[in-house]
């Protein structure tokens, strides 16, 4: 698996831990009965003592978050640590998690766990750019010290056995090595044996039933082989991206591709990346204390943005994010506004046909003007824009704005005058407008429209 998607995987199981040892204390509180696992966690968690005391365990899990205050904090920095994109390995955790949360959990964190790796089809959609030599360095002499791949040196360590495997346009493989600060450097006359192998590309997709034999260098399979066949056309193989592509694509790459954030606009655009976002705006505030990105999340296809597509927003951004910026993602704030329009209709027009293009015009349920879709973060509400879209419809021969402002639910007259002095309702950047033109919902924002003439 990519090392970015085994952390995220690692960082959701760490997260995961004090939720399921919050359900499993509430089991136990109900009587019901858990599994050896979930007491083995328990135990690790709390003793032995106490769980077989019904009015403890009521008083454990009251006080939950306030008991395991340290231990969960620990669990959130490690789980943060995953977020950033480091896959943390047994000596970052093991046994740490080992003592406070349990052999277990310790287990299920380990890379090497299957349940970390996501679907297996991902592993029949590989990324050329993703890609790391399949090559293993051994010293000939002395302790036989291996030498294993990266995809650069930047983070290697003076005395980590690292190499970087550099294709050229024929391809063939030059092997670059540290300079003792990043990544070690072979000392002079080091004998290296190198054992690879060497792919080719979409033409290994073997055809169904293709196969037919083994081929075996020492004949050490002979007589044990029956039969040898594949049902299935084999997939996964791979061409490497063309030299033609990559260099159109290098200047794009390191230039215009966003990985960090810095600015709010920075904050926003890699929001709106991620599956789900419609759009997203952001904004820079000091604490106090730091920094804080103040994120809000516009969904696509619904109105509120669900607690799951915020999580993985503020994982995705926590990744770029500036050292010292703390990234908070929220719904975004819809702001209910109320409008009311004075219409003068023709005398030839039906007024109940007009009232109903107009509402047709304007309310979101007929993808009108206030369509969540078609209004974004800190767009104000011009009166001139209301009025031409009324003055579209056949049958107004005048329309006029007599109320624009938010909506209180007090009243129109809680504060403020009706219509602003520039005739233009100005919104903050993280709020989006709102006009569901419910009467029997009025805190969504309310329609007024007062039609005069017609028949």
């Amino acid at each position: 698996p990519r090392p970015a998607d085994l952390a995220a995987a690692q960082a959701r199981q760490l997260r995961g831990l004090a939720a399921r040892a919050r359900e499993l204390l509430r089991d136990l509180h109900q009587r019901m009965g858990i599994d050896d696992e979930g007491r083995d966690l328990l135990e690790a968690l709390f003793g032995t003592s106490g769980l077989s005391d019904p009015h403890r365990v009521a008083g454990l899990l009251s006080r939950f978050d306030v008991v395991l205050a340290p231990r969960l904090r620990r669990l959130e920095a490690l789980a943060r640590r995953a977020d950033s994109g480091y896959v943390l390995d047994p000596d970052d955790a093991d046994w740490e998690l080992r003592h406070t949360w349990g052999a277990r959990a310790a287990e299920g964190l380990h890379p090497a766990n299957p349940s970390l790796h996501g679907p297996a089809s991902t592993a029949l959609r590989p990324d050329p750019r993703e890609a790391l030599p399949a090559v293993r360095l051994v010293e000939a002499e002395g302790p036989r010290a291996r030498w294993t791949p990266r995809r650069d040196l930047l983070e290697s360590g003076p005395r980590d056995r690292h190499v970087v495997g550099e294709t050229d346009d024929d391809g063939v493989l030059t092997l670059r090595f540290g300079d003792d600060r990043c990544g070690r450097a072979p000392l002079p006359g080091t004998t290296l044996r190198a054992f690879y192998r060497v792919g080719n590309g979409t033409a290994g997709n073997a055809a169904g039933e293709a196969v037919n034999r083994i081929a075996h260098r020492d004949g050490g399979l002979a007589g044990l082989v029956v039969r040898v066949r594949n049902p299935v056309p084999a997939t996964g193989g791979t061409d490497p991206e063309p030299v033609a592509e990559v260099r159109l694509a290098s200047p794009r790459a390191s230039f215009r591709t966003l990985l960090r954030a810095v600015t709010a606009e920075d904050y926003a655009t890699l929001a709106e990346g991620r599956p789900g976002v419609q759009r997203a705006a952001a904004a820079l505030r000091w604490t106090g204390s730091w920094y804080e990105a103040d994120v809000a999340v516009d969904p696509e296809a619904t109105a509120v943005a669900s607690p799951e597509l915020l999580a993985d927003v503020r994982s995705a951004l926590h990744r770029y994010r500036r050292i010292g910026h703390e990234v908070v993602t929220h719904p975004a704030q819809l702001v209910p506004i109320d409008v009311a329009l004075y219409v003068l209709v023709d005398p030839h027009q039906v007024t109940a046909e007009v009232r109903q293009a107009l509402e047709r015009r304007f309310l979101p349920r007929y993808a009108g003007f206030f369509d969540p879709a078609a209004l974004t973060f800190g767009t104000p509400v011009r009166a001139s824009a209301l009025v031409a879209v009324a003055m579209a419809v056949p049958g107004v021969r005048h329309a006029e704005v007599t109320r624009l402002r938010r909506h209180h639910a007090s009243g129109p007259a809680a504060d403020g005058p009706d219509m602003p002095p520039s005739g233009e309702l100005q919104l903050r950047p993280l709020e989006i407008p709102r006009l569901d033109g419910d009467i029997t919902r009025p805190a969504n924002g309310l329609l007024v429209l007062r039609l005069r003439g017609g028949r």
